[in-house]
């Protein structure tokens, strides 16, 4: 509003001072309305009551979405204060929160105050961070401790309900390999290279971690079915090959296909969902084809 007032001149482009006030201003005048026969006293004017004016001027002139209606309470007591800021990593930005609360209590202790401070009159106001792009950066880091917690009590029950039904201790822990590795690799990648863990990555890992589990339960039945017939190791992991290796290849390629197209997108979630539904999908198949048989292989004949 200043810069307005002053023929949009950026000079102009920040908080009036006493300079400002023109001298003719500076005097209390008395302003006769000849028609009306009445005085209007003005009184004399100072930064405070100019910058008082602007604000006036700005309430009552400015867009629907940008006048102060939108950033201070009716009762003049709360006020928002809104400010841009780069996108960037999750802990940069967290981090330039809580500068912004490190630098109010330094030089602005009076507004950090508690509701009963407030009250008592020993604090002016109390100060609250919020907005979406707040809420959007603290999610995030609830994405990797909920992410954790969820898969690990997942990862439980499977292990525990593999043991409870095969009745092996060893089937139970060797499960772990081709249910955990599809899951943890992308998304250590992803930490490795710096990129956030949100959202689509937190959906992509629960929907792959349902395909690892029934790709290998199919797989440990054939093989533990074939063992108790009699067969041995090499017979019993070709036999699994035989009647789950074409059903879990060819569900593997219309699942990658699947997530594929997600990678055509413009919309970035939907992105990320095609390209990590496609690698996780793809390693628990390499997972459930090349390691799970190589470690039962393995153990198998050390126990023999």
């Amino acid at each position: 509003m200043h810069q307005v007032q002053n023929e949009n001149r950026p000079a102009f482009y920040r908080v009036p001072v006493e300079d400002d006030v023109p001298i003719e201003a500076r005097q209390p005048t008395v302003l006769v309305d000849e028609v009306l026969e009445e005085e209007t006293f003005i009184p004399a004017q100072n930064a405070s009551s100019m910058a008082s004016q602007y604000y006036l001027q700005y309430e009552n002139g400015a867009k629907p979405s940008e006048n102060l209606a939108s950033m201070i309470t009716p009762d003049r007591r709360s006020f928002r204060v809104s400010a841009r800021v780069d996108q960037g990593p999750t802990h940069v930005l967290l981090e330039a929160f809580d500068e912004i609360r490190r630098i109010a209590d330094a030089h602005f202790p009076e507004i950090r105050g508690t509701p009963a401070a407030v009250e008592d009159g020993s604090a002016l106001s109390t100060m609250t961070m919020t907005g979406r792009f707040y809420l959007y950066m603290n999610m995030m880091t609830r994405f990797v401790g909920t992410l954790v917690e969820s898969l690990s009590l997942a990862l439980l029950a499977i292990t525990l309900l593999i043991v409870f039904v095969y009745r092996s201790l060893t089937l139970g822990a060797v499960s772990l390999i081709p249910n955990v590795l599809p899951i943890i690799t992308p998304l250590g990648l992803m930490g490795l290279l710096g990129v956030p863990l949100d959202g689509p990555a937190v959906l992509v890992a629960a929907v792959a971690l349902g395909v690892c589990v029934d790709d290998t339960i199919h797989f440990i039945t054939k093989y533990s079915s074939a063992r108790k017939e009699g067969l041995g190791i090499d017979a019993a992991l070709r036999k699994a090959f035989r009647l789950v290796g074409p059903a879990l290849t060819w569900t593997t390629i219309v699942l990658v296909l699947g997530f594929s197209v997600l990678m055509l997108s413009d919309f970035r979630p939907n992105i990320v969902i095609g390209i990590l539904g496609s690698i996780m999908i793809f390693l628990a198949w390499f997972a459930d084809f090349v390691l799970l048989p190589a470690v039962l292989s393995l153990i198998g004949r050390e126990s023999t």
